[in-house]
């Protein structure tokens, strides 16, 4: 137990975030000495065609998109 005379000790440590810290980092913190541009491009290709099969996902769950929309009236 801690009595009230005894301060309880903090040994939290204020941290920067690791994109401010290291120079030269972007927002998706790839800096250029740890990323190569073959690594990079793989990444991006695989995100694309992520991007790509959720879309025809999307647009094969509701093929008559355009008539459902236009029966829409505001």
């Amino acid at each position: 137990m801690l009595s009230a005379e005894q301060p309880q000790q903090h040994r939290t440590k204020k941290k920067k975030p690791q994109a401010r810290q290291t120079k030269g980092s972007t927002l998706l913190d790839f800096s250029p000495t740890r990323i190569s541009h073959k690594q990079l491009s793989q990444f991006l290709r695989e995100r694309h065609k992520a991007l790509k099969d959720l879309k025809d996902e999307i647009f094969n769950r509701h093929l008559n998109l355009q008539e459902m929309a236009s029966g829409l009236v505001l």
